[in-house]
């Protein structure tokens, strides 16, 4: 074999080589992209309304193609009914390592999953030789909590009353699309808040408090908003709205006239200058639960489980209604007694135990009782008078009888 032979036999054979490892490359480097979610964390708690899904997205022996994509939407079995966003960031084709940064806008509470998804060519230094380009796609995925808390509530206002003294409150809606309730409390003089009342549900933006009445003073309320939490389980408080005051005056002097024609005084079991009782302390700061019924913080999620409870433990005590006085009547409704009422010469029998008469109905007392009672009462003491003077005048026709005859008198 000449020399010429031996060059080109050698020259074919690095050609073989060559295509071999053209041939090859695709299964010798391929590879996924890395993916890294940075924000939020696993888990993590968010307590904002808006932010940003941040990742990274890397191809060690390649470059990054077609475009990046990123989704938040909630995760099955979710309280949120938040719809699906998603962002795509697209690629140079040329860079081996790229950041996203995606921002979310969330308008309920809830558990969210956010997917990052990246695709990455590979990249055999500079081998021109490959025809076939392998594409590898690579999905990173990340559960998080949306637990941001409701707005203070706005628009507080106070009314009172004039007749009754009672105060009421009243607030303007929240906003929040998953509210649960709001909870009221109320402070005397520079006292600290105290719960007062929950409402029933998002629906109900005012509450009468009618005790009040019982002692004037200078009162203040503010109101506290509850949105749906990272569950079904829990909910998330505001902060408290501005606090709205209310000056309660004294009752109306004994003997005046209010309107509606009654004669006012002293609430029996009130005495001006002092509360409905003993309240708790400061709540703000502490966590809701039922043995401490409306303790809210100002951030933070609060247990759910014992709601009922809750609600029943923070609502306002039931106090009776200061309904006025109507004055005296001489209707009283009170049935007849088992006795006897005198018609003439005749005696006629009126209600048996039990304060209804032959036709079954109560029947009020009137002048005619009054005079009948008056007639009977001076009939026994008549009869009582007359047995008194036949058993002395008895007795002394007795003594009579007894005494011993006097011996006659003989003249001298």
């Amino acid at each position: 074999m000449t020399a010429f032979t031996r060059l080109r036999v050698l020259a074919a054979g690095t050609l073989l080589m060559v295509a071999g490892a053209g041939v090859l490359a695709p299964a010798a480097f391929a590879g996924k992209p890395s993916l890294l979610i940075t924000r939020p964390g696993d888990g993590q708690l968010i307590t904002a309304r808006s932010f940003a899904v941040d990742a990274e997205a890397r191809m060690s022996n390649g470059v990054l193609v077609g475009k990046i994509t990123v989704t938040v939407a909630p995760a099955p079995n979710s309280v949120s009914k938040q719809a699906t966003q998603s962002g795509e960031f697209n690629t140079t084709g040329r860079d081996s390592e790229q950041k996203v940064s995606f921002p979310v806008q969330t308008e309920y509470n809830g558990k969210y999953l956010a997917t990052v998804r990246a695709t990455g060519r590979d990249n055999p230094s500079g081998l021109g030789l490959i025809e076939d380009d392998e594409l590898e796609t690579e999905t990173a995925i990340r559960d998080f909590f949306v637990v941001a808390p409701p707005a203070p509530p706005t628009n507080v206002r106070t009314a009172i009353d004039k007749e009754s003294r009672a105060v009421t409150l009243s607030w303007a809606a929240n906003t929040e699309k998953d509210m649960l309730f709001y909870v009221v409390q109320r402070a005397k003089g520079d006292g600290a808040f105290s719960p007062l009342a929950t409402t029933d549900g998002p629906g109900g933006t005012s509450i009468v408090d009618p005790s009040t009445a019982e002692a004037a003073g200078e009162y203040r309320y503010q109101v506290v908003a509850v949105r749906r939490g990272a569950d079904a389980s829990t909910g998330v408080n505001s902060d408290p709205s501005p606090a709205a005051s209310a000056t309660v005056p004294g009752p109306p002097a004994s003997g005046t006239t209010v309107p509606g024609g009654t004669t006012a005084g002293t609430t029996p079991g009130s005495e001006a200058g002092t509360g409905g009782g003993s309240t708790p302390g400061n709540t703000t700061g502490s966590t809701l639960s039922p043995n401490s019924p409306g303790a809210l913080r100002s951030s933070g999620t609060l247990d759910l489980s014992g709601f009922t409870a809750i609600q029943r433990q923070a609502r306002r005590p039931d106090i009776r209604s200061n309904e006025p006085d109507p004055g005296f009547t001489d209707a009283l409704p009170f049935g007849a007694t088992n006795t006897t009422r005198l018609v003439g010469e005749d005696e006629q029998a009126v209600a048996p135990p039990g304060g209804t008469g032959e036709d079954g109905e109560v029947r009020e007392l009137g002048a005619e009782d009054a005079s009948n009672d008056r007639r009977r009462s001076a009939g026994f003491l008549a009869a009582g008078l007359l047995a008194t003077v036949l058993l002395m005048h008895l007795l002394w026709i007795k003594g009579e009888v007894q005494r011993e005859p006097l011996e006659a008198l003989v003249p001298e």
